[in-house]
């Protein structure tokens, strides 16, 4: 009598033992119940990078804070250097202009030269009102320095009336600097005062003029 045959097996296809056993269809699998961990995940990940943005913001700006306080202060555009007045005690009454030194302060209309800046300056406004002549007064002046030209000069003097005159007050405001107050007298008993800051410098053994502004109040 012949034993019955079993069936033949391979084992490069899968092997279903019984009604119970696990089917080998993809489509068939079903997902283990309850709640899946991807989704937990992902969003845990978020949540940490999230705070890792904001803590990294957060510590940007703080060093940037701590940037700016420990930088160093802009430096600020130097002030201008204070103007040492003119003491008018002992001044010669009004309508006289005596030449005299008094204490810094040299006073007068003299026709001054080129020893020293308050000659230079001397030299310079008594060319301009008692010679009136625009070219003298301009060879008072340094080569290049901003001092009008002649001709410029002389439209200055020919607007002034003849027979005005003029009296200086000069007081040294440190190296080659000078405050000077220019008291002008027209014929007509008009007076007129003007403060100037005048500059000197010294060219070829000769001190000139380099420029001449308004004084500040």
């Amino acid at each position: 009598m012949e034993e019955p045959r079993r069936p033949q097996v391979s084992w490069s296809e899968p092997v279903s033992w019984g009604p119970d056993a696990p089917s080998s269809d993809p489509a068939q699998v079903e997902p283990p119940s309850g709640r899946r961990p991807g989704r937990r995940v992902v969003v845990a990940l978020v949540v940490v990078a999230s705070v890792l943005l904001v803590g990294g913001v957060v510590a940007l700006v703080r060093q940037h804070q701590r940037s700016v306080e420990s930088a160093p202060a802009v430096p600020t555009t130097a002030a201008p250097r204070p103007i040492v007045p003119i003491p008018h005690a002992g001044q010669a009454p009004p309508g006289t202009c005596v030449n005299r030194i008094d204490g810094q302060v040299v006073y007068g209309n003299g026709p001054g030269g080129t020893d020293n800046g308050p000659d230079a300056i001397l030299a310079f406004q008594h060319a301009y009102y008692v010679e009136r002549s625009g070219a003298a007064a301009r060879d008072f002046g340094t080569a290049g320095g901003v001092v009008p030209t002649a001709d410029v000069i002389q439209s200055g003097i020919d607007s002034i009336p003849v027979g005005s005159t003029h009296c200086l007050a000069i007081m040294p405001q440190g190296s080659d600097r000078y405050l000077v107050e220019l008291t002008e007298t027209r014929p007509t008993g008009e007076v007129t005062v003007y403060r100037q800051i005048v500059t000197t410098a010294v060219q070829e053994g000769k001190t000139l003029i380099v420029g001449i502004s308004q004084a500040p109040e």
